[in-house]
């Protein structure tokens, strides 16, 4: 028999943006596909996106020439200039979002830096704890110790801003620099610990610096490759995407092959004057944009190719993609830069995943034993995938249930058994061998709250044959008791 034990535990700080599938689904233009759309018309402050970042309580923040937004799955939150009040924003216009490991948030704005506190909806400018930066370049957070925030400030130098007291210590000064030129990010940091890479000058063919813990180290470029995109894969090798192949490298010799990856590249698609970052995606894959077409890195299989965006959004929107970036839930969010606003797509797309259903949005997935992959599915069933993204069945969930509900959250138990839990408060336990469903809703602990619906949930398998999952306001253990029997009738334990 199952047993349930009720932690209660209150489910504070678990706020997420378990609600942003719930928007309505737009179409893409002539799109056959759909996806989500966010633009002025429904909270976004200005259609033009120039960062987006996920912190660690699951927020989005949307840097923009209008102000900094902060998004909750509901609501935008606009933070901008107030002349009147010294802790707000110091300008309105913000390009790049760093979060540090404590949680804070380092904005870069048109003037200079600015620091949000962790929890706090205050900001303090410390631009002024820095030499003067020219136009060119702005102040960009590029490494992270225990201890400071590197701050690259060109032509001036690489300085570490203390988290803690924001004392300034000079890392290193630009030697070989030429304040006349400019200067190209190839690729940032996300989170402590990545590295960044920067070519100087505006020929594709200029050298290379790359900023780690050693400080800034110089690699001269003396075959003259065409470096096109950087795509780190660890702090010890990264992808090199050239004009003529695409090969990985060590970082500390990063025009030397160790591993061809393709050939005979065609580069043409990226014939662009200025560069534009890969975004970072779920399932360590790299959005690349370019003027004619888009292409998808995928670090596992170590291939690059061509994302079908014609099936996805208008052509004339290529040149201002500007960022993506991917949500707790892997779907994909891409920012544009002039138009465009923000768009989600799910995963299934970058993994070029051949769905029966061409209009079903993934809502929830898990792993079955064999490397299988389940999908919930927004208001339908759950489809099965093969780890190479192949489709296999679908497992139908009861009609009657998904005329208002969609599978939200699920793990398996064991090796056989998925447990599937929905947004109208039923659950079902799942025999993936032969595909019985069997409602166990009568499982979960009684509760006063009569809601009809519930998107706050998560389901994590703990122990052997035992998974917790939220419910309402408490953490709720299901353990199964019996090998040969999926679940069985249980009442909870007070």
């Amino acid at each position: 028999m199952t047993t349930v034990k009720n932690h209660t535990t209150l489910l504070t700080g678990l706020l997420s943006l378990y609600f942003m599938l719930l928007q309505p689904l737009k179409h893409a233009g002539q799109s056959p596909h759909q996806y989500i759309e966010y633009t002025t018309e429904n909270g976004l402050s200005l259609n033009s996106v120039n960062d987006l970042h996920f912190d660690k309580q699951g927020f989005l923040w949307i840097a923009t020439a209008d102000g900094l937004q902060k998004f909750d799955g509901y609501h935008f939150q606009t933070f901008k200039n107030k002349a009147t009040d010294i802790n707000s924003l110091s300008e309105n216009s913000s390009t790049d979002i760093y979060e540090d490991e404590p949680g804070n948030l380092w904005i870069t704005h048109r003037k200079g830096l600015a620091f949000k506190p962790k929890g706090k909806n205050e900001f303090r400018d410390i631009s002024a704890l820095l030499p003067p930066y020219t136009f060119r370049f702005a102040m960009t957070c590029l490494y992270e110790t225990d201890s400071a925030v590197w701050v690259f400030d060109y032509p001036a130098g690489l300085f570490a801003i203390n988290k803690f007291t924001f004392h300034v210590t000079l890392i290193s000064q630009l030697t070989g620099f030429d304040p006349a030129e400019t200067i190209f990010l190839l690729s940032r940091p996300q989170k402590k610990g990545e590295l960044a890479w920067i070519r100087k000058g505006s020929r594709k063919d200029g050298d290379l610096c790359r900023i780690s813990g050693a400080g800034l180290t110089t690699f001269v470029n003396t075959g003259k490759v065409n470096v096109l995109f950087i795509l780190p894969q660890t702090n010890d090798t990264v992808v090199m995407v050239t004009d003529k192949m695409i090969f990985k490298s060590l970082s500390g010799d990063p025009f030397k092959p160790v591993k061809i990856l393709q050939e005979h590249f065609d580069a043409s698609v990226f014939d662009t004057k200025y560069v534009s970052l890969p975004g970072k995606i779920a399932g360590n894959q790299y959005l690349i944009p370019g003027i004619n077409s888009i292409m998808v890195y995928d670090g596992m299989k170590e291939n690059i190719v061509i994302f079908p965006y014609d099936e996805y959004f208008d052509k004339y929107l290529l040149p201002y993609l500007r960022t993506a970036t991917t949500d707790q839930f892997e779907n994909n969010w891409i920012g544009y830069n002039g138009i465009g606003g923000i768009k989600v797509i799910s995963r299934q797309i970058f993994n070029l995943f051949k769905q029966p259903r061409q209009h079903s949005l993934p809502y929830t997935l898990a792993t079955g034993s064999r490397g299988e992959i389940y999908t919930g599915l927004f208001l339908g069933d759950i489809e099965v995938y093969n780890k190479d993204g192949g489709y296999l069945y679908t497992i139908s969930l009861p009609a009657e249930d998904k005329k208002s509900g969609s599978p939200r959250a699920m793990a398996m138990i064991d090796s056989s058994t998925l447990i599937v839990k929905s947004t109208i408060n039923k659950m079902y336990a799942i025999d993936t061998r032969t595909l019985k469903v069997l409602d166990i809703s009568n499982q979960m602990p009684p509760v006063a709250d009569i809601a009809s619906r519930e998107f706050e949930m998560d389901m994590k398998l703990v122990n052997t044959d035992e998974l917790w999952y939220s419910y309402r306001n408490q953490v709720v253990s299901l353990v199964k008791t019996k090998k040969d029997i999926p679940v069985l009738l249980s009442q909870p334990c007070r």
